[in-house]
C-alpha cells in the first residue's frame, strides 16, 4: 500500500505541470475568460477570424515601445557597481536576487540599461533551447538594477499590453514552439535575435480582459503552489512509513 502511494505521489508533478501550461493555454485563447466577456461585451467583434471578440492577431513589437540588449561589462560578485541581472536569475517567471553579480557601468550605460517595474528580460541565448526566450518579469523590489548580454528587455506599449500579460504569453505552448522549433535546427548555442523576437505572433486581448487574465492565472498558479507544498509535506510522511512500519513488525506491535 505505501508503494502504491509512492507511485501515486510520484505522478503529481506530472499532473501540476500539465495543469499549469493548459491554464496558460486557456488564458492566451481566451478560453478562459469566456465567461468574463459575456458580462462584459466589448462591441467589436472578430468572429470571422474565429478570434474572442475584442481579441486581434498582433505580434511582440507591435505590443512593445522598445527591445534592447543587455551589457557586455565583466560582472563580479564584490558588491561595487550596481546588481546586473543574469541567465540564473531569470526564474518561474519573475527575478531571482540569488547569486547577484556586480558591474562598474559608466552612467549614460546604466541609464540605458536600468530596469523599470514592468519590464520584462528575456533569454536571448543559451546551450539549452528550453532556456531560450525563458522571460521573468521585473518587480519594484528589481528596479534600477542592470542587466547582461544574454538577455533582451522588453519594455511594453502600456496603451496596448499589460507587462503582465504579456510575460504570460511568452510562456504559453504557441509562442514556445515559435521560439524552439527554429533554435532545435541549429548547433551548439542557440539563439533568438531581436528581429525574431519582434515577429513572434500571439492574439490580444483588450487591457481590462488582459488584467482580468493575470487575475485569474495568478490565482490557479498559487492553487497548483499550494498543492506542491502539500505534496512534498505527503512524500516526507510517506517516506517515513516504511522504517517506521518494519520497526513495528520487528517488535511484535504490527
Amino acid at each position: 500500500q505505501v508503494d502504491a502511494c509512492q507511485q501515486r505521489l510520484e505522478k503529481m508533478p506530472t499532473l501540476l505541470k500539465r495543469f499549469r501550461q493548459s491554464v496558460l493555454a486557456a488564458a492566451c485563447s481566451g478560453r478562459l475568460t469566456a465567461d468574463w466577456r459575456e458580462k462584459n461585451p466589448t462591441p467589436s467583434s472578430d468572429a470571422e477570424n474565429d478570434l474572442p471578440n475584442g481579441w486581434q492577431q498582433t505580434t511582440v513589437g507591435d505590443a512593445i515601445e522598445s527591445l534592447k540588449y543587455g551589457t557586455s561589462q565583466k560582472c563580479s560578485h564584490e558588491k561595487q557597481g550596481v546588481p546586473v541581472l543574469r541567465i540564473p536569475n531569470i526564474a518561474d517567471g519573475v527575478v531571482s536576487q540569488s547569486d547577484l553579480k556586480y558591474a562598474k557601468l559608466p552612467e549614460k550605460e546604466f541609464q540605458q540599461l536600468r530596469l523599470r517595474v514592468g519590464d520584462i528580460l528575456l533569454i536571448r541565448s543559451n546551450g539549452s533551447v528550453s532556456l531560450v526566450g525563458k522571460c521573468a518579469l521585473v518587480r519594484a523590489v528589481d528596479k534600477d538594477f542592470a542587466y547582461a548580454g544574454y538577455l533582451i528587455r522588453l519594455r511594453t506599449d502600456a496603451k496596448k499590453a499589460s507587462p503582465e500579460f504579456l510575460n504570460l504569453v511568452l510562456g504559453s505552448y504557441d509562442v514556445r514552439k515559435q521560439i524552439e522549433i527554429p533554435a532545435r535546427s541549429t548547433s551548439g548555442v542557440n539563439n533568438i535575435n531581436s528581429e525574431e523576437v519582434r515577429a513572434l505572433e500571439f492574439i490580444l486581448p483588450p487591457l481590462a480582459e488582459q488584467q482580468e487574465i493575470v487575475r485569474r492565472v495568478a490565482g490557479l498558479f498559487a492553487l497548483a503552489d499550494q498543492l506542491e507544498q502539500r505534496l512534498a509535506q505527503a512524500r516526507k510522511q510517506v517516506d517515513k512509513l516504511t522504517p517506521s512500519l518494519l520497526a513495528r513488525a520487528f517488535k511484535g506491535e504490527l
